[in-house]
Order: C-alpha cells, then structure tokens, then sequence
C-alpha cells in the first residue's frame, strides 16, 4: 500500500499566517452600466462623448454637430476647445473607427469601376472635422511621436503596432490632401470663419509654411519608409498631391510659358537666361540629365514664343556669344545626351530665324529619330491662355437637348346617347406608339448602377439591412464572438481579432483587463460556419494576445494546454501559438543588433511552465501528454523555445539541464513511434547547436 501513493511536492505554511475560513461569502457581481446615449448640445459635451469610447452612431452624431454652421462654434477654427476636440478625433477615434468608415479604392476586376463605399458620408464628417490647420498639426504630431518611437532602440514584447497606427495616419492625411481642391477647402473654411482679419491671416500663413516648407511632405516620407521597413510585403505609396508635370509629360512646363508670354520682356529674359544657363560647362557637367531635357524644352518652347512676338529680337540673340557657346560646348562634351541636346537647339533656334540653305543641319542619324523631331517641333506649339469660368463651378453644365412642341390634337366632344344597345362593330384603337417613340428619344437614359452582390437577393425578407458593423472595442470583440448565432458577427470578430488586439496592446488597460477571457473563447472556438481560413484567423489572434502579454499569458497557455478541458485536435493550437510568437519575437528583432526581448520572458513564462507541468502529468494514470501526436508537437515547441531565446539568455544553464531531463526520460516513448522520435532528435540537434 505504501508504494500506491508517492508525494509530488511538499509545501511549509507559517503558524502565524492566518488561514482563511472555509466557506466565504461571495459578493453580487456588480451590474452592468450602459453608458447614456444622447447627442452632444455644447462642444463640451461633444468632447465628453469621445473621450468616453462612443459607439458608432454616438461618434455619427457627434460629428454631425461639431459640422453644423449654425451655432458659434467652429472646430476648423483655432480654439482651446476645438484643439482639444482635434486631438480626440486623432488619438482615439481614428485608431478605432478609420478602418470602419475607410475602404481603399480597389478597381471591379468585373466592370472596372470602383466600388462604392457605404460609409463614404460618415468618411466625409470625420475629414471635414479635421480639414483645418488644426487638424493637420495634430496628424503631423502624432506621426512624429510614432516614428521617434520605431527609433527606439529598447523594444519590448506587446509594444503598440507601430505599422497599423502610421498606415492610418497616412491614410488620413492622403484623404485630407486628395483632390484639386483641397486647398480652397481649407481657404474657404479660413475666410469664412469669424474670426478676426488678423487671426485669418495668421492662421493661412502657418497653413502655407506646413505645405511650402516641406514640413508634411518630409515627416510623411519618413513615415513612409518605416512602414515598409516594419511591413513583410510591398505597400502602397501615399502622396499628398498630384504630381501633373514632374517628370510626366511638359503640361506644366507649357502652361508656366504661356502664363509668361503676354509680357514680351518677360520672355525674352527667360530665353536669354536659358541660353546663357544651357551652355555652361560647369552646367553641362554637374547638372542631371533628366534637368537638362527639362531646361531644353524650356528654351524651345520659349524661343518660339519670342519669334512670334518678335522675329528681330530672336535674331540678335543668335548672333550673340551664348547661342554659339550652347552648340560649341555642348559639342565638345564627353556625354552623347550633352551632344545630342546641343544639336537639337542648334538645329530648331537655326530653323525660326535662317533660311534656305543656312539651316544648320548637322547631317547625323541621331537628329532623323522621332525624338529629334519632336524637339524641333516644341518651337512651333503656340498655345494660349483660357477662360477660368468653368473652374468657379464644380460641375459642368451638360447641353441639355430642347424637343420640339407637338401640335395639340382637337378633342372631339362625346356624341350623345340615343339609348340604343346594339353593337355595330369593334374597331382597335393604336395608342399613339409612334409619338411615344418620339417622345423616348428626347429622354437621356441614365447610367445603369454598380451591382452590390450583398443586395443580389430576389427575396426582399432575406436581405439585412441592420448589418453589422466592425467591433473597435475588446468588449465588443467579446460580444461577436460569443454570438454563436450569428454568421456575419462570427466572421467579422474572427477577421479583426488579431489586428484590434496588437492595436490595443498598449492602449489602455483593455487587453489586460479582458486577456484570459478572449483568449479562452479563442481557444475554445468552433467552426459552426465551415468559413474560410476559420483556423488560421483563430490561431493568429491568440497570437496576438500572446505577444501583447507574453508573461502572463505564456503561463495561461502551458496551464490551459495540459489542465483544460479540450480535444486533441485543439491543444496543438495552443503549442502553435507559443512557436509563432516567440518566431515572431525573434524576427522582429533580427532587423537590428539590438537586446533580445523574449530572452527576459521566455524561461518563466514559456520554459519552465512547460517543463513543470510535464513532469507533473507524468505520473497521471490517463496521461494526454503521451499522445504520440502532441507529444512529437510539444518536444518540437520545446527545441523551438530554446533556439529562440538565444545564446546570451541568463537561463539558459537552467533551461538546458531541464531539457536534457526531459529528452532523456523519453527514449522508450520514442522507440514506438517515428514522430516522436523526429521531435526528439530535432530537440538533441538544437541543444547540441
């Protein structure tokens, strides 16, 4: 009988700790609050709500008051008030609602044409909340506290997911930007203000230096490059304006020389400056080739310009000293590209002022290309300033066409009844088709609609339309994915599980507060559905968690595998998550010699939890731990951990002699099975390595 029982562990209590009683009363769990729901009246109020987490159509509200015109207040306008407003909507609703009331333009692959946003109103409150200089001030400050932030050389596991936050600070400030009329937007809402003249000016000569002074296009392309560097795949570039011009075409460069050409002194000086600038030899030796196309098509455009206005001009400049330094300098150049533009003005100022046989004519294949000719011919574009009145307008009238008016028919007035029954006969009557034909041919059929397959239903009752929206809170995750019941919430809490809890890891006490409850609905999750890719998102929103909490959830995880009441098909998820998060840990951190973080976590809360729990269920009768299956998945996780947390690891004399246990009492287990045996030795090759 003595050998039945063999003690696990053996633990000493103080005699003047006090014990505690047997049965102890249970408070009532406190009742939940629902949060009052009313609309905002002051820009107090309306502050209140959003630093309270609001929901949707609380936030919807909201900005539907802060965008009214007809009370004092103006957000757009500089203010206390609205400073503090700004930096609400920036800190806190944009991290949460952006993706909500965002969808990025993709193209049909069916028809070609983009899809229409369903929250495309919504988006244009949220922009015009923060389409000021306000607004932009507070982008730029939260982008340049966020990469000050990637540029720390500290990292530690469950840091904020800097890539999500800047890609939607990004996102922001592309909408803001986008459009040609963005800056009368925000002129408008400068001058339109009641504020004083003083203040208007103030305020549009600090817009001017933010986007003159380079200070948004140089703090977005930094933003830009850390979000490809921390991004494993090609991003998309943000631009805050259309680049019409640069480097595409000569647009701009024949619109600039028309708006100079009514003054003939004007261009005359720019022909002259150009010819002088063009044949430097410090010009043509230093400056990139791409300029000098550019200064080129801008003397030609020029040139022709000034042989309309003034022929004689032209030819005193030929004969002058810079018309000859162009072509001699450039001739005696080393680059082909030098050559071939000298050439090229020699030849075209030659063709507006020679004639006959004194053209100069080179007489080398180089000036027959089709890229000579056009050249030549920029001195022949004659192009001249429109009207601006259709700019006023945003839309453009379209002719309407007027249909002639039809001569009225006479009525002719009902004969009287005589009181006779009798039928005569049956005439069919023809309903005018012919003038209806006519009349349809005035008409201007509209558009036919972009198909939405969500409406593609025939049965009206089977359409929702209360669909739900993105959870931006861990409660309301929670609340999906409790809701078993309901497909559309299922899948929406399973695709933003993951993404809303690294964007959450360091934002409040929300994942903490909620880990083990998430983690376990997680873990215990079914595919009641059959949806796509169920196990995948599922296994990378414990990942998440994981990550933001590595400690305490590490140790959550080794108890949950080996004390929870799961299947065998689900515990492996749970060795899964601890290998990818630690790969995940390491490879964040191979980009840059720094200190490895997981090293400080990996012994208490990943090791030894496993370790230790193995060792207790070993003397189990109905032990689940000899599962050939989890048994090969767990001395592989084991390995993996080890290999993860580097050489320098201060626990790693402790970790090895732990492993090096556990390998050697399980050699009689890896005789019987191939698998087992495939997880010990690759645990016996990363120990010796």
């Amino acid at each position: 009988m003595e050998g039945l029982l063999n003690p696990v562990s053996t633990s000493y209590k103080s005699k003047d700790k006090k014990e505690d009683a047997i049965l102890v009363e249970v408070p009532r769990a406190p009742k939940a609050t629902t949060k009052p729901t009313f609309q905002a009246s002051t820009p107090e109020e309306a502050l209140e709500i959003l630093k309270n987490e609001p929901d949707y159509k609380a936030l919807i509200s909201t900005l539907r008051f802060l965008g009214k015109s007809n009370h004092d207040f103006n957000i757009t306008s500089p203010s206390p008030v609205a400073s503090q407003l700004v930096h609400a909507l920036v800190a806190e609703t944009l991290p949460n609602y952006w993706n909500v009331v965002y969808e990025p333009e993709e193209k049909n692959p069916k028809g070609g044409k983009q899809r229409k946003n369903r929250h495309l109103p919504d988006l244009q409150l949220l922009l015009a909340c923060l389409r000021s200089v306000t607004g932009l001030n507070a982008i730029l400050l939260s982008l340049k506290r966020h990469i000050q932030l990637s540029k720390e050389t500290k990292k530690t596991p469950g840091g904020p997911n800097l890539q999500d936050i800047l890609t939607i600070l990004l996102q922001v400030l592309s909408a803001l930007l986008k459009g040609d009329q963005s800056v009368e937007k925000i002129w408008s809402a400068i001058w339109a203000s009641s504020d004083p003249p003083q203040k208007q000016r103030t305020v549009w000569n600090e817009f001017l230096g933010l986007v003159g002074g380079g200070k948004i296009l140089g703090t977005v392309a930094e933003a830009e490059d850390i979000v490809h560097d921390l991004s494993q795949k090609i991003g998309e570039k943000y631009w805050i304006a259309d680049g019409t011009g640069v480097g595409e075409g000569i647009a701009i460069r024949r619109a600039v020389v028309t708006a100079l050409a009514e003054d003939k002194s004007d261009m005359e000086t720019v022909l002259e400056k150009s010819l002088q600038q063009l044949g430097d030899q410090l010009y043509i030796k230093h400056t990139p080739t791409m300029q000098q196309e550019v200064h080129t098509q801008v003397l030609l455009l020029a040139a022709g310009q000034v042989s309309r206005k003034s022929p004689l001009r032209l030819a005193m400049m030929m004969r002058s000293g810079a018309h000859l330094n162009v072509v001699t300098n450039r001739l005696g150049s080393s680059s082909p590209r030098a050559r071939f533009l000298g050439m090229v003005v020699g030849e075209a100022l030659s063709g507006l002022v020679d004639k006959g046989d004194k053209k100069m004519d080179f007489k080398v294949d180089e000036m027959s290309t089709s890229e000579a000719k056009w050249y030549k011919s920029l001195t022949t574009v004659s192009d001249t300033i429109g009207s601006a009145d259709f700019l006023k307008s945003e839309l453009v009238a379209l002719p309407t066409l007027k249909s002639q008016p039809r001569p009225s028919k006479p009525v002719k007035k009902p004969a009287p009844f005589n009181g006779s029954s009798k039928i005569i006969s049956i005439e069919e009557v023809d309903d005018d088709d012919e003038e209806e034909d006519s009349d349809d041919d005035d008409l201007v059929p509209y558009a036919k609609p972009d198909s939405d397959p969500e409406d593609s239903d025939e049965d009206a009752t089977n359409i929702i339309r209360d669909k739900s929206t993105v959870p931006v809170y861990i409660r309301d995750l929670i609340t999906y994915l409790r809701d078993t019941d309901n497909y559309d919430r299922q899948k929406l809490g399973l695709q933003t599980a993951a993404p809303l809890i690294r964007r959450k890891a360091n934002f409040g006490t929300e994942v903490s507060s909620h880990a083990e409850e998430l983690a376990t609905l997680l873990v215990g999750i079914q595919d009641k559905y059959d949806m796509d890719e169920f196990q995948d998102l599922r296994l990378q929103g414990m990942i998440a968690i994981l990550v933001a909490l590595p400690l305490k959830m590490g140790q959550w995880f080794s108890k949950t595998f080996f004390d929870g009441d799961y299947s065998i098909s689900q515990r492996p998820n749970i060795l899964k998550t601890r290998t990818f998060s630690s790969r995940m840990a390491v490879e964040a951190q191979r980009k840059k010699p720094t200190t490895n973080a997981l090293a400080k976590v990996v012994a208490d809360g990943f090791f030894f939890p496993l370790t230790g729990r193995f060792f207790i269920h070993l003397k189990a009768r109905s032990n689940i731990a000899f599962d050939p299956f989890l048994l090969a998945l767990f001395l592989k996780t084991i390995a993996l951990l080890l290999h993860a947390s580097g050489p320098n690891n201060m626990s790693l004399p402790q970790m090895t002699s732990e492993a090096w246990d556990l390998l050697l009492g399980l050699r009689t287990q890896a005789t019987s099975d191939v698998g087992v045996l495939e997880g010990l030795l690759f645990a016996v090759m990363i120990l010796i390595e």
